[in-house]
């Protein structure tokens, strides 16, 4: 198993987590109805809210670059270095936003739409 597929179990377990902090920072969370309880929300843990659903938003972006980077020969190397920029950068990403440090986490989203791209067409600049 590559680098690149641990980080992306990584991101997938950052993602669970910021709805997981959301969830739970305040107490009082209702698993009856847990959609109606994060919309309640206010404050850092609802933007922990938000940090999961644009985590979730990517993911399948991630996946799908990561495939592509593989099946079209990208070298190993450059898609596991592109694969933990981008987990570190989703773990910032979610920091950020509930910080409110909008215009960082601005930083932190755009630099993982360069990697999802790179892994796109890495392999048109390293084959």
């Amino acid at each position: 198993m590559t680098i690149a597929y641990w980080c992306l179990i990584a991101v997938m377990v950052i993602t669970y987590t910021f709805t997981g902090i959301a969830k739970f920072a305040k107490g009082g969370y209702n698993n009856h109805c847990p959609r109606e309880y994060l919309h309640n929300l206010s404050g850092w843990p609802k933007r922990a809210y938000w940090a999961h659903i644009n985590s979730l938003e990517v993911l399948p972006q991630f996946i799908g670059a990561l495939i592509i980077a593989h099946t079209l020969g990208m070298p190993q190397y450059n898609i596991d270095v592109a694969a933990i920029v981008f987990t570190v950068l989703r773990l910032l990403y979610g920091i950020f936003y509930m910080l409110d440090y909008a215009l960082t986490r601005s930083y932190c989203w755009l630099g993982g739409m360069f990697i999802i791209a790179y892994l796109i067409t890495g392999a048109y600049f390293h084959g």
